[in-house]
């Protein structure tokens, strides 16, 4: 399916992707949000690191009492390391892509919010004509959004540069 086409409204398409999200997110095991209470309970033992927990699965192979009296297997530590490692790159990718969305939105709404003001601002001047003083303030304005604009494009070109050398020198 062709996302953002021509002929698609970003409403459907936004829709489509997080009802693509909605999907992808009940595929995954556990998959929740903590209370803030329950966020504090595991502070220390939500971050335990993966060589610790190689280790303790090591430990646990060796001495199986260990194991029958924790109710723990290496078994189970080996199927959380490969869960884990999966899925934390999927979550700072989504993470980083939902701040590029933001960022994406603020970047839009500023450009826009420019030209709105700039149409006020055109519009104060019909109904209450400036003296010389006010004109070069509006004329200064008027080139300062121009020059916003022309800015904006220029980064853009870059960034469409820079992504096509990384693209090159990825290959």
């Amino acid at each position: 399916m062709s996302r953002g086409g021509p002929s698609e409204s970003p409403t459907h398409v936004s829709e489509t992707i997080r009802l693509d999200l909605q999907r992808m997110a009940r595929e995954i095991r556990g998959f929740a949000l903590l209370t803030t209470e329950r966020r504090r309970r595991i502070v220390v033992s939500g971050h335990v690191g993966d060589d610790y927990l190689r280790s303790v699965a090591g430990l646990l192979d060796h001495h199986p009492e260990l194991a029958v009296n924790a109710r723990l297997s290496s078994e189970y530590l080996g199927e959380h390391l490969r869960f884990s490692g999966a899925y934390h790159d999927v979550g700072q990718e989504l993470i980083l892509h939902g701040h590029k969305m933001t960022d994406t939105i603020t970047n839009e709404r500023a450009s826009i919010g420019q030209r709105a003001l700039h149409v006020y601002q055109i519009a104060r001047t019909i109904n209450h004509p400036p003296g010389p003083i006010r004109w070069f303030l509006i004329w200064k304005l008027s080139t300062a959004i121009t020059r916003a604009d022309a800015a904006d494009a220029g980064q853009e070109r870059r960034r469409a540069l820079r992504r096509r050398r990384t693209s090159v020198v990825s290959r």
